[in-house]
């Protein structure tokens, strides 16, 4: 099949869609399909394109903000619909399926599969008096249209669920990451990491942009009950965003400045190490409409490095953490319930590594790319 994939959310920018969206083009390409990938232009993206058209997806990039692709890629949509035999088009998000749809891909009874994440279903970004009723009329509109939705999440199915999709429509994929580049490292590599980060104790990880809703303030205020009983653990935060400032002096208030750690974005090739160094990852994400937790890729990266993995039970991260077994789901917002969690992991090393391993296993079996892109090309045979 010739596969057109319309995306604006898409590498160099980073984040779970746009992994999301990557990880499909490159998933379906090595499956023998023609993909050709319409999304935002980046500066100095000419290497990263050419690695993709290694991989047999050749890319076609629009000069837009993420905002106005959905207008400005028409042009390019239409060209390739005229100048080649598309079999199927596969929006990553609603916006990106309007590109397609305005540029005729009905006319031309092409059909159209829709990917759904969480937060663009719920996003109410028009102020003004009457537009946002006019937003919500075209997202429901054009969500109708799509032949076929593929929810990351049960959580981000259940929000299709108000725009009236027959629920045949709806099939659920998860997503993934690949076990060949999150996997365990040995020990001196960890223990390096460790001495380098001034971490001698027990280590407690989060990966992830600094903003309310991820919870990074609820680990900070469940971590002095942990410190009672662990007095040695760490807490280290990668990532940065807007609300780095009020976390640092969070940390300060409580006292816990010698036991924090932020650490700043970190390059991506360390990220294993990373995980693979800390004792638990924990991410205590709360539900923040519209900012959702639609899955949580993170909680499958800790633990294709065999982390445990300690979540909020809300949006879609009981999709990505199988309670009791790859790691602990927790009320959000819970100090005590979160500091309880971690003291049980941090006192049983041994239930604390079988849930990392099982972490892994469940990735190298399940919750991987290559088993998503699978699921993937099957529902998109079948349109």
């Amino acid at each position: 099949m010739h596969i057109l994939v319309v995306t604006q959310d898409f590498p160099p920018d980073v984040g779970g869609t746009q992994t999301y969206a990557a990880e499909m083009a490159r998933g379906l390409a090595r499956r023998g399909h023609r993909v050709s990938v319409v999304c935002p232009d980046r500066p100095g993206v000419r290497a990263l394109d050419d690695e993709f058209a290694a991989a047999g997806v050749r890319t076609e990039r629009v000069a837009s903000t993420q905002d106005a692709f959905p207008i400005k890629a028409v042009p390019a949509v239409r060209r390739l619909l005229t100048r080649h035999n598309v079999d199927v088009a596969f929006a990553i998000a609603w916006p990106s399926a309007l590109a397609l749809l305005s540029a005729g891909v009905r006319r031309r009874n092409i059909p159209l599969a829709l990917a759904a994440h969480g937060r663009e279903l719920l996003l109410e970004p028009v102020g003004v008096p009457g537009g946002q009723a006019v937003y919500d009329a075209v997202r429901r509109r054009v969500i109708r249209r799509a032949d076929l939705l593929l929810p990351v999440s049960r959580y981000t199915a259940s929000l299709l669920v108000p725009f009236g999709v027959p629920a045949t429509r709806i099939q659920i994929v998860n997503n993934g990451t690949d076990p060949d580049v999150f996997f365990p490292v040995d020990a001196a590599q960890c223990a390096a990491l460790r001495a380098r980060l001034g971490v001698p104790g027990p280590m407690l990880l989060t990966v992830s942009r600094l903003v309310g809703r991820k919870g990074v303030n609820t680990v900070l205020e469940a971590l002095p009950d942990v410190l009672r009983a662990h007095p040695g653990a760490s807490y280290v935060v990668a990532g940065d965003g807007p609300d780095r400032d009020a976390l640092v002096a969070l940390a300060s208030q409580l006292g816990l400045a010698e036991h924090v750690h932020f650490l700043g974005r970190i390059p991506y090739a360390e990220l294993r190490t990373l995980y693979a160094a800390a004792d638990v990852f924990v991410l205590p994400a709360r539900e923040s409409r519209p900012d959702v937790e639609g899955f949580g890729i993170v909680f499958l990266e800790a633990g294709a490095c065999s982390t445990p993995v300690i979540g909020a039970d809300t949006g879609g991260i009981p999709d990505a953490i199988e309670h009791g077994r790859t790691g602990l789901l927790v009320p959000p917002d819970d100090p005590a319930a979160l500091a309880q969690a971690l003291g049980e992991l941090l006192g049983s090393p041994d239930s604390a590594a079988a849930m990392g391993a099982a972490g892994r296993k469940r990735v190298e079996e399940t919750f991987n790319w290559q088993r998503a892109a699978d699921h993937v090309e099957a529902r998109l045979t079948g349109l």
